[in-house]
């Protein structure tokens, strides 16, 4: 088990995805906890561990994540909302390796890597649930760091952000790249939303070059605009956030 530790957008889940490629197992499950966190124990038990047929009225079986991912990897995203009923059915199993399908009698192995992903910082995240909850979820802390220090991932993103804009162009002229003033804002910016508010901010600066008809270059006012729309420099979420 592992936990990838970093902002919003900064790529959390194509490390994962990544580590899958590697590893060249089984499947790639991804669950996000805060889209399935209902507070009901038997759903979050059905999603992960899978329930068998009969297990409540007109039920057929259903193969639950762990089981689903086979040798893989089940990535389970938005960790920050394993509370509750999640946690106890995440407790059940990490404790000894083992998982009970809702409506089952017997426990089978967990076989698949277990990665856990969140946005949060490395106190938030303790802060929440109890010491023995806390130290079950993860034997590594895997750090991916914030855009801003990735000087070379800003550089792709930018070129495909501009190449996948410029495909969709029809009367307007697509601007190919930035002036050095552009790229200068680029690299001076926090990007506390990493690759997500990179991708705004561009997909901003570009519609009010070319929607105007502004040059084969963004310039750095358009990036400024859209770094005030889509990356502000204080806001509330900055101090809950990781910081790698």
């Amino acid at each position: 088990r592992a936990y990838l530790l970093g902002g919003p957008g900064a790529g959390k889940t194509s490390f994962a995805y990544y580590y899958w490629l590697v590893r060249n197992k089984g499947r790639f499950v991804s669950v996000n906890l805060s889209a399935e966190a209902t507070g009901d124990k038997a759903a979050i038990k059905s999603l992960l561990c899978g329930h068998v047929s009969g297990a409540f009225p007109g039920a057929g079986a259903r193969t639950g994540s762990f089981l689903h991912a086979r040798d893989g990897v089940c990535f389970i995203d938005e960790a920050h909302g394993v509370t509750g009923p999640v946690m106890e059915v995440l407790m059940e199993a990490l404790d000894n390796g083992q998982y009970l399908p809702y409506g089952a009698s017997a426990k089978q192995p967990i076989h698949c890597a277990i990665l856990f992903a969140s946005n949060r910082s490395w106190e938030t995240l303790q802060n929440s649930v109890n010491l023995d909850e806390f130290t079950c979820m993860g034997a590594a802390i895997l750090e991916v760091p914030e855009m801003h220090k990735r000087e070379e991932d800003m550089i792709a993103v930018i070129a495909t952000t501009l190449a996948r804009l410029g495909a969709k162009c029809g009367s307007w002229k697509a601007p190919l790249g930035l002036t050095e003033g552009g790229w200068k804002a680029i690299r001076d910016c926090r990007w506390h939303g990493n690759v997500r508010s990179l991708t705004r901010v561009l997909e901003a600066a570009f519609v009010d070059t070319a929607s105007v008809g502004g040059g084969e270059l963004i310039q750095a006012e358009e990036i400024e605009n859209g770094i005030k729309l889509w990356e502000p420099k204080t806001h509330h979420s900055h101090k809950i956030y990781a910081a790698a």
